[in-house]
Parts: C-alpha cells; structure tokens; sequence
C-alpha cells in the first residue's frame, strides 16, 4: 500500500465527501453540510492514497486558543487498513505544531464515550479527558402546544451553570471573561415557556440556560416545541454529565 497524501480539501473532492457522509452514522451525518464552510475556514484535510480520497479530519480555530478536532472520516471500504489512524495522527502533529508556534493555547476535540479506539489513540498522544457530557434526544414530533417561541439576548446569568466548559452542539466553549460574547456570535438564542436556551443556527442540539434547570422536564418540553416549529424532526439536549438530577427529569419526561 502506498504511504497516503494529505492535503487540503478541493472543490473537486465534494462528490467523495458526500459519499463518506452517507455512510457515516447511518446517514445521518453533517459533514457534506459543513464541507463548502470548512474549506473557507480553512485546516479541512483529505487522505488521498494512489489517487482516491479515502477520509478528511478538520482543524477548527475556536475562542479561548483551542484547535478544536472534529471530521476525521474515513470511507467504508478503506476501514480496517490503519488510515483513520494515520489522518488521527497527522492531525495531532498539525495541531501540536500550532500550539508551540504559540497560535494556540491547548488542542482538544468531543467524541463519543464508546468510541474507544479514538479515545486510546488520543490518551497515547497525551490528551487528558476533561469532562463528560450526554446527549438526550426526542422526536420533536412530541411537541404540543403553541409555537410561543422569541428571540433572546444572551447574558453572564444564562451561562452560570456551566463553570468550565459551556457546550454548543458537539463543541465545547471555555468559560473565560468573554465568553458570552463568543457563544452569543456562533449560536440562537430562544425564550419559550419562561425558559431560555441557545443552539448553533440550523442545529437541533440546544443547550439548556441558567432558566431552564429550575425544572428541566417542562424546559425539555419547551426545548421541543421550538424544535418543531424550526422544523426540527428531532430535538437534543447536550447535559454535563455531573448534572445528574437535571438528567434523571428529563429521561423521566420521556
């Protein structure tokens, strides 16, 4: 097998992308959605080996000096032959290299707990695991009552349950004196019911505000009703795992 080449991501290697995202989580994927703003951003990466591209990672430049790591893909037919594994390392190297030429302050990514594999590859390489989250989901078919949804303001009072890391979507901002300003600028934030919540624009994965776990049963409620109105088929709820009994309401409420 020949070594692999890594590259950045071309316009030309969109139909392979989409063919990576359909086989990824069933389908269900958002890489082929993100890839034409992945490549304005820049640091999206494809492995080519003898001229086929077989999988991608992405460097993401995030507030607080975090290179964030997410996209590592790889196609179904090239599985099994170590390449994730090479793209996982290359993309430590890309990262490491950025922080020590002091471009950023710490390198990270969120990933599945199952997913045990990138979880050895990353302690090997140095990486500590900070915090856990669970993501609870719901059909927002499950929605009921009027759409009383309105734009919201955020403030420091929504952000103050999360004291390390304040997760929006499948990324995590650090808790520093700007960071209200920083999720404010890449997420929605939304009053329903008398609870306030906030998600990435054109994403069903809310995070719930200092509001909303007085009684997170009735906000996960809200939470729904505001997804089915965005039209959303589903709504899901990112929770720090040590919020245990903000967890237990919202499992029991369906």
């Amino acid at each position: 097998m020949s070594f692999p080449l890594i590259r950045p991501v071309a316009p030309a290697d969109i139909p392979v992308i989409a063919e990576i995202s359909r086989n990824t989580w069933d389908g269900e994927d958002y890489l082929l959605s993100v890839a034409e703003s992945w490549m304005a951003d820049g640091g999206f990466m494809a492995g080519e080996i003898d001229g086929t591209v077989f999988g991608c990672y992405k460097i993401t430049l995030m507030p607080g000096g975090v290179a964030w790591l997410e996209g590592l893909r790889v196609l179904p037919s090239f599985r099994g032959r170590g390449l994730g594994r090479i793209l996982a390392e290359d993309s430590f190297a890309k990262a490491a290299a950025l922080k020590r030429n002091g471009l950023v302050e710490s390198v990270e990514f969120e990933t599945y707990s199952h997913n045990v594999e990138s979880i050895a590859i990353a302690v090997s390489r140095g990486f500590e695991p900070v915090e856990k989250f669970s993501l609870l989901f719901r059909s927002a078919a499950a929605g009921s009552g009027p759409d009383d949804r309105r734009p919201a303001v955020l403030c420091a009072e929504d952000l103050a349950p999360y004291d390390l890391l304040v997760p929006l979507g499948w990324k995590v901002i650090h808790r520093t004196p700007g960071v209200v300003e920083d999720v404010a600028a890449g997420s929605e934030a939304f009053e329903s019911g008398g609870f306030r919540f906030f998600s990435r624009p054109g994403d069903g994965l809310f995070t719930l505000c200092a509001s909303s776990l007085a009684d997170p049963a009735a906000a996960g409620r809200a939470a729904v009703r505001c997804a089915a109105a965005s039209g959303y088929d589903t709504v899901e709820l990112m929770i720090p795992g040590k919020m245990t009994d903000v967890i237990a309401a919202l499992l029991s409420d369906g």
